[in-house]
């Protein structure tokens, strides 16, 4: 029974949106504007992402698209984390250089810019552990890009997928300090990278009411610095 009401559910969600919309709610108008917040992956590690996007129709399948990204961690380096050193981990063969290079995921720190590389270097390899000393990393990535969307033809008002593809700047920083009772904070550092972005996707609209639709959306980003982004998400887009 319960097969049978999922399944009926499903029909009438189709049949719902393949129905004609309102006479009144035909004409969408020109500009439509998305908010959707989402997750970006990068080699199978994901971060928070939310992203705006407004594009501006000029043909009848066709838009001017801006788009823009902030990522809640550094695209290919450090991602938000608190180490703590108090539980015997930094010795003289492992280092905290070592603990702070190790994790595997790209969000986490495999690709850092040159000035990390070089600060981390820095640090005494062979500190010992005192129980009184933590680090902290951090970071975050924005991303812009202008292109064009193009929607082919479907035959119901209420769903309307698209493509598009564009090209932009992104902007990342990173984070880093490491802290002592003794000489509070011994690095207190962040650095920054900006450099070209390419970005190419799809995803679909759903009318909900009147100039209110749902948005699904996923998009490719490559990056400055050989690094691959992809964002996926969901959220709400207003048709003026």
């Amino acid at each position: 029974m319960r097969f049978v009401t999922k399944w009926a559910l499903v029909m009438a969600l189709f049949a719902w949106i393949a129905s004609p919309s309102p006479a009144q709610a035909q004409d969408d108008g020109r500009i439509s504007l998305s908010i959707t917040p989402a997750m970006a992956t990068i080699s199978g590690d994901s971060e928070f992402a939310l992203a705006g996007t407004v594009d501006y129709r000029f043909a009848r399948h066709l838009s001017f698209e801006g788009d823009i990204t902030w990522i809640n961690a550094a695209a290919g380096g450090f991602r938000n984390r608190v180490l703590n050193f108090g539980d015997g981990r930094v010795t003289a063969t492992n280092t905290i250089n070592t603990l702070i290079q190790r994790p595997a995921a790209v969000f986490g720190g495999r690709n850092r810019f040159p000035n990390f590389d070089t600060l981390l270097g820095t640090i005494v390899p062979a500190i010992t552990n005192t129980g009184d000393l933590s680090a902290s990393t951090g970071g975050a990535t924005w991303i812009g890009t202008m292109g064009v969307r193009y929607e082919p033809a479907t035959e119901t008002d209420r769903f309307q997928p698209y493509v598009a593809g564009g090209f932009g700047i992104n902007y990342t920083t990173q984070e880093f300090s490491l802290d002592a009772r003794s000489a509070s904070p011994i690095i207190d550092q962040s650095v920054s990278n900006s450099g070209l972005a390419f970005s190419a996707g799809g995803g679909a609209n759903i009318r909900l009411a009147g100039p209110v639709w749902a948005a699904a959306d996923a998009r490719y980003f490559r990056l400055s610095r050989d690094r691959d982004v992809i964002r996926f998400g969901g959220g709400i887009t207003l048709k003026f």
